[in-house]
C-alpha cells in the first residue's frame, strides 16, 4: 500500500515540474497525460478486487531531458525576464515603457556552475522621451552593473 501512494505521489511530482518546465503550449497535453497516468494509477486497487487479485501494470515511459535544450530554455526565460524588469524599471522611474529591449547576455562556466551575464543593454525609446535619454542611461547603467545604451526607436 506504501508503494502505491509513493508511486502516485512521484507521478504528481514529475507531472508537476515537466508542466513547470514546459512551454505554455505545451501545458495542458502534459497535464491531460499525467492526470490519466494518475487515474489510471488511482483505479488499480479497485480493478484487482474485480478481476480476482491480478494487479494492473503501468509501465511509464522513460523521459530523458536534452540538456542543450534546457540550457537554451533557461538563457531564454531569464532574457525574457530581465526585459520585463528593466521595462518595468524604466516605467515606474519615468513614466514611460521602452518600445524595445535589446539584451547581450553570455553563459560562463564558472566553479559554482553556470553563470549569466548581462553584456550590453540597448533600449530604445520614442522620440517624445529624446530629452530623458542621458539621465535613462545613467539609471540603467547603476540598474544593471553593465554597459547601457538608450537609442531614439525609428519606426
Amino acid at each position: 500500500m506504501r508503494d502505491y501512494f509513493f508511486t502516485i505521489l512521484v507521478t504528481s511530482l514529475i507531472g508537476g515540474l515537466v508542466c513547470s518546465l514546459s512551454d505554455t503550449k505545451f501545458e495542458k497535453p502534459i497535464k491531460y497525460v499525467v492526470s490519466l497516468v494518475c487515474i489510471v494509477l488511482i483505479l488499480s486497487p479497485i480493478s484487482s478486487v474485480f478481476s480476482g487479485g491480478t494487479e494492473l501494470e503501468v509501465s511509464l515511459p522513460e523521459v530523458s531531458i536534452d540538456e542543450s535544450l534546457a540550457s537554451d530554455w533557461i538563457v531564454t526565460e531569464t532574457e525574457n525576464m530581465l526585459k520585463k524588469t528593466v521595462s518595468e524599471a524604466v516605467f515606474s522611474k519615468f513614466g514611460f515603457f521602452p518600445e524595445r529591449i535589446e539584451l547581450e547576455i553570455t553563459s560562463r562556466e564558472s566553479e559554482n556552475g553556470s553563470v549569466t551575464i548581462v553584456d550590453n543593454v540597448k533600449i530604445y525609446v520614442s522620440k517624445e522621451y529624446a530629452s530623458l535619454i542621458d539621465e535613462l542611461k545613467q539609471y540603467l547603467d547603476a540598474l544593471l552593473f553593465s554597459s547601457s545604451e538608450v537609442l531614439i526607436h525609428n519606426e
